[in-house]
């Protein structure tokens, strides 16, 4: 602080530079000469010659941050918390002093507390739950996944399925099963019409292209139900949400890695594209034999038609299901050039 005994123009005399509070930064000069100019500068001049001092300093910490070996992003935040602030003063000499020595290197370190902090949230970022994911289609009582259902002898006669399903609509329903590190996400108390498994394409897809950080998606679930999908930016990992679930669903919020979940979905869409294929196959070779049943026994006709309509209208059109695979994969090859 300037000696109150001494006044303001005896500390500029000697090359001081004060400010309105009193604090003061000795001004490096080479000769009196110096110090008398900087003296006798106008407010003017003080502020210019002040503000290439702080655009000499800035010059001098970013080679000092650039020579460090400590090169890690929570390094130069640390460092950057501790670099003395200016705001077209003089820097104060002693605080500077303090945080760059003689040799030019910077003393301030993170503690090991600190570190051991910084690589805790490290990993438990880095840590990717274990997500089981694909599609299931209930076929007389049973739950069966899309590829074990496609290898069954049984439905390579997709008629036969059909057929059970006209007798009894109801009983065509399929959707999401999903578990998450052991625990049930989705099942069969959020199965419904096969069809709207498709309504999780598009939320993907706006993740993946990165046109959204937060979507809402309804998958096959009964009574309107949906989830919220939540990808915050640069983030590994997937969070998803229960907006409205079915009483029976577990509530509660899930991660998942979100590459590894894309992969697992964009696998079994391609068996729910199949599954699509075949199915109005034998919707189509029942509807033959409907029309053949329409002179003997139009009644029996009239009732299997109105059933048929009823499963066409619950599953799946092969025709949507390929335009969604289509911009799904077209996403994931922009995002992931290498691959899933």
């Amino acid at each position: 602080v300037a000696d109150p005994k001494r006044g303001l123009k005896a500390a500029a005399e000697r090359g001081e530079v004060v400010d309105e509070e009193g604090f003061k930064t000795v001004v490096p000069a080479k000769s009196k000469d110096n110090k008398r100019r900087i003296s006798e500068m106008s407010p003017e001049q003080r502020a210019a010659y002040l503000k290439r001092k702080e655009a000499h300093e800035d010059a001098k910490w970013n080679a000092v941050g650039a020579s460090s070996n400590h090169g890690s992003n929570a390094y130069n935040t640390l460092n950057a918390s501790h670099r003395p602030k200016t705001t077209g003063k003089a820097l104060p000499a002693k605080k500077a002093e303090r945080v760059v020595n003689a040799s030019g290197s910077v003393p301030l370190q993170p503690t090991k507390e600190m570190l051991e902090k910084m690589a805790a949230i490290q990993a438990r970022e880095e840590e990717i739950p274990e997500t089981e994911l694909d599609f299931r289609i209930n076929a007389q009582g049973k739950w069966y996944p899309i590829p074990e259902l496609l290898s069954t002898n049984d439905f390579d006669h997709a008629p036969q399925l059909v057929k059970v399903y006209i007798n009894n609509p109801d009983s065509c329903i399929g959707g999401v099963f999903c578990k998450i590190s052991g625990k049930l996400w989705a099942g069969e108390h959020t199965a419904d019409e096969p069809w709207m498994v498709a309504g999780l394409v598009t939320p993907l897809q706006k993740l993946i292209s990165e046109e959204a950080t937060e979507v809402e998606a309804t998958i096959a679930w009964q009574d309107g139900a949906a989830i919220k999908l939540s990808l915050p930016s640069g983030s590994g990992l997937l969070t998803l949400e229960h907006v409205r679930a079915p009483p029976k669903h577990p509530k509660g919020v899930f991660k998942v890695g979100f590459k590894d979940f894309v992969a697992q979905f964009h696998s079994a869409l391609k068996g729910y594209l199949t599954f699509a294929e075949k199915m109005e196959s034998g919707c189509e070779i029942q509807e033959a034999k409907i029309a053949s049943l329409e002179e003997s026994n139009p009644t029996k006709a009239a009732k299997l038609t109105e059933g048929l309509e009823k499963v066409r209208n619950k599953l799946p059109n092969s025709a949507k299901i390929q335009k969604h695979f289509a911009i799904l994969e077209e996403a994931i090859s922009n995002r992931w050039p290498e691959g899933l």
